[in-house]
């Protein structure tokens, strides 16, 4: 006579025909726990959990070297950024030009300026001026390279941004010793036929000069 078997123990049934002899139910229980776990990597979790301090010290110098490495990479790229050049200027016509007996000026100021980029430093050749040293020197510089043109604004220069130098007649050095990019306009004042400027002279010529343009552009 052929015996029924209750249907729980079919499937445990088939398994160990399939399979072999049965798991018992406490291994098979244990092992489907823990085998997600493992493939999942909790378990290292799990372990690193225990150690958080060890983590965020190993994620703090790993960090620190990949800033050092990029400020590192930063600095040496950037060293070249700010190399100077020089320009001779005057010594060809058109370069600078005389708006009365005594003053000159590189460029005129509602015309295009002089590029004056970062380091960069101007030889100016007075010749124009004859055998007088400057007496008074005006460094415009502006943002644009046409200023009135456009409606910008320009400022005298003072410190680093125009670094005057071998200021001597007929001679002229103006340095941009900045790593910012500028336009530049010069206007020297010398001394008429020898004789001392005062400050009054001396302001009355330079807007004499700004007013001498101004009618030439008009």
């Amino acid at each position: 006579m052929r015996r029924c078997l209750p249907a729980c123990c079919a499937p445990r049934l088939r398994a160990t025909r399939l399979l072999g002899p049965a798991v018992p139910a406490h291994v098979l229980q244990r092992t489907l726990t823990r085998a997600p776990r493992a493939r999942l990597g909790l378990a290292s979790l799990a372990t690193a959990g225990k150690h958080p301090r060890r983590i965020r010290v190993v994620f703090a110098v790993g960090f620190w070297a990949l800033v050092t490495a990029g400020a590192a990479a930063t600095s040496s790229c950037y060293g070249h950024n700010c190399d100077g050049s020089g320009v001779d200027y005057g010594e060809n016509p058109g370069e600078g030009r005389m708006l009365n007996a005594n003053t000159w000026e590189s460029n005129p100021i509602d015309g295009e300026w002089l590029d004056f980029s970062r380091q960069r430093a101007y030889f100016f050749d007075l010749k124009l001026l004859g055998n007088r040293p400057p007496a008074v020197i005006v460094p415009y510089i502006s943002a644009e390279k046409n200023p009135l043109a456009t409606g910008d604004n320009f400022t005298i220069g003072s410190g680093n941004l125009t670094e005057l130098s071998n200021a001597q007649a007929g001679y002229l050095t103006v340095h941009n010793g900045t790593c910012a990019d500028y336009f530049l306009r010069v206007v020297v004042i010398a001394a008429d036929n020898g004789s001392d400027l005062d400050a009054g002279d001396t302001d009355a010529n330079a807007n004499g000069a700004n007013d001498t343009n101004d009618a030439g552009s008009d």
